[in-house]
């Protein structure tokens, strides 16, 4: 099993990286899972899936940076 990496490389950029995981894309499905460090350092599990969206798959992974980024700075 592959280690999990933090997703700085191409999408959910930031510093430090707080997001590990793991994505899945299909036709008009992706899936992120893994963890979420918080800024209090909690470390959250989850697992995000969007299945039959219209938009772009980048404009879906900028709308879940931005709900993981408040989950971030909110606990």
């Amino acid at each position: 099993m592959r280690s999990l990496k933090p997703l700085v490389k191409n999408w959910y950029n930031a510093k430090p990286p707080y997001i590990y995981g793991k994505t899945g894309t299909l036709s008009n499905n992706h899936c992120l899972s893994g963890f979420l460090i918080t800024k209090s350092k909690k470390t959250l599990i989850f697992s995000m899936m969007s299945n039959n969206f219209v938009s772009s798959s980048n404009e879906l992974r900028k709308e879940m940076e931005q709900i993981f980024k408040m989950i971030y700075e909110r606990y």
